[in-house]
């Protein structure tokens, strides 16, 4: 489980950050176990699932490229670095998406309506998390035109 490897990153990332004062990774780890148990508790549900790990990677990764998109290297390098290092690991840890292909490819199969609205539902249903928003919008887009 996602959870369970969230967990022993954390132990190891505490281990390396009391070790080399790097505490990169320790932070990043910690902030999707934080809103993991945010959404869970939201939910009103006492256990955290793979999903609830899945969709606070992707909301940790989208809050990292929005700051790293306001900061050049060149206005502050020492943070730029620092959001960079936290993108790949967000990016290390989360599970391979469903590609732009396969979501076609999905959609062309089974003549899924040309309706933005009907096609999301349809991929949220049939992929779940593994499914990009972003990415599905934009493929979403392609097949209705």
């Amino acid at each position: 489980m996602l959870i369970d490897e969230l967990r022993e990153n954390i132990k190891l990332a505490l281990k390396e950050k009391l070790e080399t004062k790097n505490d990169t990774k320790y932070s990043v780890y910690k902030n999707i176990l934080d809103k993991a148990q945010k959404d869970a508790k939201e939910k009103k549900t006492e256990i955290i699932t793979d999903d609830y790990v899945i969709t606070a990677a992707r909301k940790e990764l989208k809050q990292l490229e929005d700051t790293l998109s306001y900061i050049t290297k060149e206005s502050d390098n020492d943070r730029f670095l620092k959001l960079t290092e936290s993108i790949e690991i967000v990016n290390s840890f989360l599970p391979k998406s469903i590609s732009e292909e396969e979501i076609l490819e999905y959609l062309k199969k089974n003549d899924i309506d040309k309706n933005m609205g009907i096609c999301m539902k349809t991929l949220k249903g049939k992929f779940g998390v593994s499914l990009d928003g972003k990415t599905a919008s934009k493929v979403v887009k392609k097949y209705i035109e």
